[in-house]
């Protein structure tokens, strides 16, 4: 009886393994759909049920495939679904920003189509693009604002007659991932310097030095409504405009491109610009 009682066991623990086998191979498959689906699917993936990301391959499933497909499932809970798509269903689905070819990785975020991802792309790109489109990852080729290696730099600028813009933020902050392609593209577009300060990766001696500037933060640019100093606590991201040492305007927290371009006129960053 005992050693039935083994064997009954065994068996289970067997057909658990199996199971839990299948379950995984079921759930790694990279399921076809057809393109009349994909306004469907994308409208599952715009935020219902926790899942705001889609991914659509479009092209022939190969091992390379079906193995970034589990690398991307893995890192950013991400279903991969295949597509075939005709040259006008091509057309159909790009757009004048963002046009569709063959072999890549269609990219949704929230129901929006945000970007295509080649598959000649080495992994470590494609793991570049995966982080811009869905977190607002900018690659450092398409920066306009300045990380400066040394808090001195900064520390130059903020004392001299220049008005000095410097955004404090960090990786961690989900708002400061929404702000900084904002700033990126009011840099680019106005040619100025802003610097970025990420609490989270910038270097832990250089950023005490900043924050050791401990200037008087106004009850404006807080999300309590009480003054604070840049060596206190703050909210993030806190946008500061200097001049001279001295605070001239802030903005807390974050906002649209046309309200940091607002404040960057009121304050003289950007000249010749009417409201």
């Amino acid at each position: 009886m005992k050693k039935s009682s083994y064997v009954i066991g065994a068996f289970i623990v067997v057909l658990l393994i199996c199971l839990l086998f299948f379950a995984t191979a079921e759930s790694n498959k990279i399921k076809l759909v057809e393109f009349d689906d994909i306004a469907s699917l994308v409208q599952e993936y715009n935020g219902e049920k926790s899942k705001d990301f889609l991914f659509l391959y479009n092209g022939e499933i190969d091992k390379s495939i079906k193995d970034y497909s589990k690398h991307i499932k893995k890192n950013n809970r991400i279903m991969t679904y295949q597509v075939k798509l005709t040259e006008e269903e091509l057309e159909k689905l790009s757009t004048d920003d963002i046009k569709i070819e063959n072999n890549g990785y269609i990219v949704y975020v929230e129901g929006e189509l945000m970007g295509f991802i080649s598959n000649e792309l080495d992994e470590t790109k494609k793991d570049e693009l995966v982080k811009k489109y869905l977190y607002g990852y900018i690659p450092e080729e398409e920066r306009y604002y300045q990380v400066l290696s040394t808090a001195d730099e900064y520390i130059k600028k903020f004392n001299s007659n220049e008005y000095t813009v410097a955004v404090f933020g960090a990786s961690s902050c989900t708002f400061c991932t929404k702000y900084l392609p904002i700033v990126n593209d009011v840099a680019k577009k106005y040619n100025l310097n802003i610097y970025y300060f990420d609490k989270d990766t910038y270097d832990s001696n250089e950023y005490e030095k900043v924050m050791d500037l401990d200037y008087t933060i106004p009850g404006t640019c807080t999300q309590s409504g009480e003054e604070t100093t840049l060596g206190s606590k703050f909210d993030k991201p806190l946008t500061v405009i200097t001049k001279k040492g001295n605070l001239v305007g802030c903005i807390k927290g974050y906002v649209n491109e046309d309200s940091l371009v607002e404040k960057l006129i009121e304050t003289k960053v950007i000249k010749g610009v009417k409201n």
